[in-house]
């Protein structure tokens, strides 16, 4: 979800990041954050364990592409997240590579 506040006669917008809304009942999911800024992943590597998020946010001013395994899973505009859900995964290491920079590598071991 996103909050937007525009006012009146003016061209003055307040706008939110990006968040989740999760009633009370529901089990709390970590969530780590990647950014991408000059064509590249930071941080570049990390682990989480099964069932964790990761947030890749596109910090930079141009579309860029998100590539796992030599297949796009995201082509992100600026201020654009793509989320890695981890749930169901195998704890293994994924890699993610840029299109628009082969040589930026983002590798998350997933832990049981």
């Amino acid at each position: 979800y996103i909050i937007k506040v525009v006012f009146d006669n003016s061209a003055f917008i307040i706008e939110s990041a990006h968040f989740e809304i999760i009633s009370s009942g529901t089990e709390t999911i970590l969530t780590r954050n990647v950014l991408i800024k000059n064509e590249l992943f930071s941080p570049s590597f990390f682990s989480v364990k099964q069932g964790s998020r990761v947030a890749i946010i596109n910090d930079d001013n141009k579309t860029r592409t998100i590539k796992m395994a030599g297949a796009v899973v995201a082509a992100l505009a600026p201020q654009d997240t793509y989320v890695f859900d981890t749930a169901g995964l195998a704890a293994i290491t994924y890699e993610f590579r840029m299109l628009e920079n082969q040589l930026a590598k983002l590798t998350i071991t997933v832990e049981k």
